[in-house]
């Protein structure tokens, strides 16, 4: 059951019955009894049965702790593996998930996966004007990037910093937005690729 909460804690906040299936090393007909031990604890409560059973740890430091309690390198692969099972499991809506994908992802240092999934939820995130939020998912895209090596991903670096460059713009940050636009230009001169080299221009021209 310590090893459950471990395992749980790693999942998140909102601990999805059918993921922590998927991953646990419990068998399948010893999760109901121990899941109602947790309960009986007052550790975790269930938020929801359907369509399919959501559990929350009842206090943040619970979670905390219990995260904290696993090896650097367990935590790792646990990630690892949350990451693969939500792929699996909820294969048909993947878009529903990709926040959480990119979170699993970067924390198990799958850097290529995690990049994938962090360059799909930032520019909806920018859509739905939650500026902010997007400005950090564009950094981890761009901390991801560094990992992988920057010169073989330098249209992908670009297109982050154009897409950094705009969303300051739509902040009035004129200062960040110009700055973006002279990494842009640093980066399309280095790619030859005088498309880029012009917007990047007309951008800071704009700031």
């Amino acid at each position: 059951e310590k090893r459950l909460l471990q395992t749980a804690a790693v999942i998140g906040t909102e601990i999805a019955g059918p993921l922590l299936q998927a991953i646990t090393e419990m068998p399948p007909e010893a999760l109901p009894h121990a899941l109602t031990h947790l309960q009986a604890l007052e550790l975790i409560y269930e938020k929801r049965r359907f369509p399919e059973p959501v559990y929350l740890f009842k206090h943040a430091l619970t979670q905390d702790v219990a995260y904290h309690s696993l090896l650097a390198q367990r935590r790792q692969e646990l990630h690892r593996l949350i990451g693969g099972a939500i792929e699996t499991l909820y294969a048909d809506r993947l878009a529903e998930h990709e926040e959480m994908l990119a979170y699993h992802f970067s924390k198990a240092q799958e850097w290529a996966k995690a990049l994938e999934y962090f360059l799909k939820v930032a520019p909806k995130t920018a859509q739905a004007f939650a500026t902010h939020e997007a400005i950090t998912l564009y950094d981890h895209a761009e901390a991801a990037v560094d990992q992988l090596g920057e010169d073989a991903l330098i249209h992908t670096l670009m297109a982050i910093c154009q897409a950094k460059s705009d969303i300051y713009f739509v902040l009035s940050d004129f200062e960040r937005s110009r700055a973006e636009g002279e990494r842009l230009l640093t980066l399309a001169r280095r790619a030859g690729d005088r498309q880029r080299e012009g917007m990047a221009l007309a951008g800071m021209g704009w700031a």
